[in-house]
């Protein structure tokens, strides 16, 4: 995890700027969101809410009278405009796939090359998968990622699982605007899904412990 930050720290990416704070305010209050089971499983929802809209808002801001003015208050602060050209990107990403099957997608094949003809990144995870593989595709994405964190609640004591938790949010939402999941950079890549798998596994083998301890409690008892 240190490692992540570190690369995320020397890319200096806004988006990383920006879910600086709210990790830290997960890690603050990861505690209480463990313990209030419907809080965490409705934070998992309000995630994926959050992903689903913020290209469609993005677009949406990026046709409007407030566009000049964003671009402007972000070139001030940030020293970059708010709209990179991620807002062309996507929109004709989703055209594409509304014109394909939108339940099955249009094939692993498809990128920003093949609409485009230019070397590009469409620098949205969900977006690649949903336009790759529709609507069936993304669904089944999003299920594997609630059964992690379903699964990091079975062992909500343990220090290191809440830390993937927070890890795990926090990755999902920084893949609204890169690959770092399912493309891209390898190396980024692979260290995304070393937290989230370390907590998973750290679950498993958890699990396991506890079977052992319970099966030789009750091999004692046979004895008995």
């Amino acid at each position: 995890m240190g490692i992540w930050l570190f690369i995320a720290a020397l890319d200096g990416e806004r988006t990383f700027m920006l879910l600086f704070p709210v990790m830290l305010f997960l890690m603050a209050s990861v505690n209480w969101i463990f313990e209030h089971k419907k809080v965490y499983k409705f934070l998992f929802i309000v995630v994926v809410i959050l992903i689903i809209s913020i290209p469609v808002i993005y677009v949406m801001l990026s046709n409007s009278e407030y566009k000049d003015l964003l671009n402007q208050y972000a070139v001030r602060y940030t020293k970059s405009r708010f709209f990179s050209g991620r807002d062309v990107i996507w929109s004709n990403m989703f055209e594409y796939y509304l014109r394909g099957n939108i339940f099955l997608g249009s094939g692993h094949h498809v990128t920003p090359i093949t609409i485009y003809g230019a070397e590009l990144s469409s620098h949205n995870t969900y977006m690649s998968i949903l336009i790759r593989t529709g609507m069936i595709g993304i669904f089944l994405f999003f299920y594997f990622l609630w059964s992690v964190w379903n699964r990091y609640l079975e062992f909500k004591d343990t220090e290191a699982i809440k830390l993937s938790a927070v890890f795990l949010i926090i990755t999902m939402l920084k893949q609204s605007s890169e690959m770092a999941l399912i493309g891209n950079n390898v190396a980024v890549s692979v260290i995304n899904w070393l937290v989230i798998a370390f907590g998973f596994v750290y679950c498993n083998s958890l699990n396991y412990q506890n079977k052992m301890e319970r099966g030789f409690e009750v091999d004692q008892n046979r004895e008995q």
